[in-house]
């Protein structure tokens, strides 16, 4: 689309300062994707809020390449031009320039009726979405800003995440209680594991050595031995559990709690990997739902959907150090 976003009016001092190129490569930018505002809000953690990105979308799910390039953003569309590319109404990849000044929107690439999350490859040429409707991962090539593959997963796949090496590909298939396994080089399916009632996102230990999966029918963190494809222990977390996220010492897993609409969870498991021990609840805000981290892995960054905030929390002392308003009803996050 070409049009550069416009930023927020900060105090006059240091609007100047409010750069993403080299002046801003020291610090953590954070994007989260505000699906009831149709926008991504960006932030920095030194310097405070950035932008509202409009996207075109009701944003589910955000992803960065690895190359800091573009911003990927799915969700269902926001308006009736996405239905003139042969799909009928449906959502879309939006790819989001953040490599200069101000971010720019270059394409919007019907994918899917409903596409749930996205992850890059670690070459940063491809992406991989999920589809809920079509039971499948479509395959996008981003240099062409083509759909180049689909491969048949479980019954409505919802969040996936690739493994620390980006030879294999995890997706939480939620009405099957399955995790799908898939293997990037061949875009085929592995194997297909059964974990429990409703998983909504996966997470690879940095090792790839274990594989967690929010089981959100079931208030549990599933702990999936990768090796052998079985599941080795659960452990009750709150309610509603969304997002899953090892932190970079292996020692733990960090879960965000949803809860439900009419009575939302506000905390974040801490959960012990290395070794039997309590779980630590952390209340962050209404409605718990994305989990990242930090380039250092020293931060983690939650999204609280029903409370429009975002929480940071330090993984060393358990804690939350800052919260920040977002957009509307904020759900995927990533940071940079």
């Amino acid at each position: 689309m070409g049009e550069a976003i416009a930023f927020y009016t900060l105090a006059a001092a240091i609007a100047g300062m409010f750069l993403f190129g080299a002046a801003a490569s020291a610090s953590t930018t954070i994007y989260t994707a505000d699906e009831e505002q149709g926008t991504v809000s960006i932030l920095d953690l030194d310097k405070g809020p950035l932008a509202t990105v409009p996207v075109g979308v009701s944003p589910h799910n955000v992803d960065v390449t690895p190359d800091g390039r573009l911003l990927l953003v799915v969700g269902v569309a926001a308006h009736s031009g996405m239905q003139m590319q042969g799909m009928g109404a449906m959502g879309a990849l939006v790819l989001v320039d953040i490599a200069g000044d101000k971010p720019v929107i270059r394409a919007e690439i019907a994918v899917a009726q409903h596409p749930a999350h996205v992850v890059p490859s670690p070459d940063s040429t491809r992406a991989f979405v999920t589809d809920a409707v079509a039971n499948a991962v479509v395959v996008v090539d981003l240099q062409t800003r083509a759909v180049v593959g689909r491969v048949p997963v479980g019954s409505s796949p919802h969040g996936l995440r690739l493994s620390p090496d980006g030879k294999t590909l995890a997706v939480a298939n939620m009405k099957d209680g399955t995790v799908s396994i898939i293997d990037t080089a061949s875009l085929t399916e592995r194997s297909r594991i059964a974990v429990g009632r409703k998983p909504v996102q996966v997470g690879f230990t940095p090792d790839g050595r274990q594989l967690l999966v929010s089981l959100n029918g079931e208030d549990r963190l599933a702990i999936l031995d990768v090796a052998s494809g079985r599941v080795t222990q659960k452990v009750r977390v709150g309610r509603g559990p969304i997002q899953v996220f090892a932190t970079a010492d292996q020692k733990s897993a960090l879960v965000a709690n949803q809860g439900t609409k009419q009575r939302p969870d506000d905390r974040v498991c801490l959960v012990p990997l290395d070794r039997p021990g309590t779980v630590q609840h952390i209340v962050t805000g209404a409605g718990a739902h994305g989990v990242t981290l930090s380039p250092d892995g020293k931060l983690a960054f939650i999204t609280n959907t029903v409370a429009n905030t975002m929480s940071v929390i330090d993984v060393a002392s358990a804690t939350v150090v800052r919260s920040w308003p977002t957009g509307k009803a904020p759900n995927g996050v990533v940071a940079r």
